[in-house]
């Protein structure tokens, strides 16, 4: 009895695209060409879409990490009373403040990234962090290893 549902399913289904392609077909060439254009047009918005979606998700997994590193730095930097003398910056490598425990990774981050934040107190005696991280496919602009 099931076979049956599913063949008849099939063939309605077959029947239907069937008769969408015959009155496609009915249409005069020009208004066919159109329509084929504008289907294009239309899969390759959405192709757009799809990338730059993926795109946005990977790039928020390292600017979630800069941002983490900067929180992190601040908060080592304040325990630990470090502060930059005369408007210098005090750099914190990423590996100590995982050790320290101010900061956690992903084990994919953990295993590609190596980073640092800069601390510093700015003109108005505010403290400040940069965060720059380097991993497998992505650094941070400013990056180096100095």
């Amino acid at each position: 009895m099931k076979k049956k549902n599913k063949k008849g399913l099939l063939k309605k289904i077959q029947e239907f695209f069937t008769n969408i392609y015959n009155k496609f077909m009915e249409l005069p060439k020009k208004n066919r060409i159109i329509i084929i254009l504008w289907c294009v047009i239309l899969l390759f918005l959405i192709i757009i879409i799809v990338v730059s979606n993926i795109n946005n998700s990977y790039l928020s997994t390292y600017t979630n990490l800069e941002k983490n590193l900067k929180s992190a730095a601040l908060k080592y930097s304040e325990d630990k009373d470090l502060y930059g003398i005369n408007s210098q910056k005090v750099r914190l490598d990423m590996e100590i403040l995982v050790e320290s425990g101010y900061l956690e990774l992903e084990d994919k981050q953990e295993d590609s990234c190596v980073g640092y934040a800069l601390v510093y107190t700015n003109n108005d005696g505010e403290e400040k962090s940069s965060a720059y991280v380097s991993c497998k496919g992505y650094t941070t602009k400013g990056f180096s290893f100095k």
